[in-house]
């Protein structure tokens, strides 16, 4: 009896250290544009894991996703669940420095509830006059 316990006890504790050894952190994976942008551009991200739930793909909202730096309107739209477009609406200022923040609004939904890393930060410009 005591046998089964202990053997019990130490399944369950390889399994909660297993579930709290796997990485529980979402990263922005790649993007669709470098250090400089053109003034009309689309921006899209593309993170390492599926964070959106099926029903926020192919839908427009304007909830702040990513926030910019200077400040920027536009709406997001879910491509994938694990790819988000912003689309401005109107064009990048010309000679601008901006800054993308992460929000953790992005893995709100998430079923695994998993964390952004914390790499949150994307640089761009748009070109000179």
């Amino acid at each position: 009896m005591k046998t089964n316990r202990f053997l019990f006890l130490v399944t369950l504790f390889c399994l909660l250290c297993v579930n709290g050894c796997t990485d529980n952190t979402v990263s922005l994976d790649e993007k669709d544009f470098g250090t400089e942008i053109e003034r009309r551009k689309d921006l899209t991200f593309t993170f390492d894991a599926a964070i959106a739930p099926d029903s926020l793909v192919s839908r427009s909202s304007d909830m702040p996703y990513i926030t910019f730096e200077p400040a920027m309107s536009g709406t997001f739209t879910w491509i994938s669940r694990d790819r988000i477009v912003f689309s401005p609406s109107r064009p990048w200022s010309p000679a601008t420095q901006y800054k993308a923040i992460l929000n953790d609004l992005l893995v709100k939904d998430d079923k695994k509830r998993r964390k952004l890393d914390d790499d949150r930060i994307v640089n761009f410009r748009t070109p000179l006059l």
